[in-house]
């Protein structure tokens, strides 16, 4: 009679510690998932630090090379509107006044062929080389416009380019006639230049240096 109850009782108890194992054992399971999940949620902050960091750095040089491009920009401008047309000028000049006596010959026959075949009459439409941006330049003269009109236009010149006009057109007197300096830098580049601006086309050096 005692022996079925303690076997009954040692049989509850067996199976309670089989199911306080039971349950240890999901909690440990519980725990090695919550770790799991806190791990993959830690590497999941660390991937996303790293590829806000990434895109930092991306932004920084898309930043940097947008700065770069405006100061190179800005440094081709005014190389463009000042040194350009003072480089050009005087390599013009030097050419044409250097050529020995049998070449400045030969390139008076090639311009006389020019004229003769009408090839400086042909129009030439030439669109605008660049934005003007007068901050870079200052009023050198202001001139009535070539056809006609009272207001006064504008004549703006870098100082580059002025250093040529006062080296090769200028006068004693510091005179500033933009038709005749413009004349004179004209003839010291080309041979027969007042046929070529004058007989051949309309573009005169009034007309060039003061448009409409």
């Amino acid at each position: 009679m005692l022996r079925k109850p303690a076997l009954e009782e040692y049989q509850l108890v067996q199976k309670r510690a089989k199911v306080e194992a039971g349950e240890k054992r999901v909690e440990a399971m519980d725990e090695d998932e919550k770790a799991t999940i806190r791990a993959r949620a830690e590497e999941g902050r660390q991937e996303a630090w790293t590829k806000r960091l990434e895109q930092a750095v991306v932004n920084r040089n898309i930043d940097v090379a947008m700065k770069e491009a405006a100061l190179r920009a800005k440094v081709y401008e005014r190389w463009l509107q000042t040194m350009y047309p003072a480089l050009l000028a005087a390599s013009c000049i030097k050419t044409c006044q250097g050529l020995s006596p049998g070449a400045k010959k030969n390139f008076e026959k090639a311009v006389k062929q020019c004229l003769d075949a009408k090839v400086f009459a042909r129009p030439l439409w030439i669109p605008e080389l660049w934005k003007t941006n007068e901050k870079l330049t200052t009023q050198w003269k202001a001139v009535k416009p070539y056809y006609g009109g009272t207001a006064l236009r504008s004549i703006r010149c870098g100082l580059p380019f002025e250093e040529i006009i006062k080296r090769e057109a200028g006068t004693s007197l510091g005179a500033r006639n933009p038709n005749e300096m413009l004349w004179i830098l004209l003839k010291k580049s080309v041979p027969l230049a007042r046929r070529i601006f004058s007989e051949a086309t309309s573009w005169t050096p009034h007309e060039i240096a003061a448009p409409k």
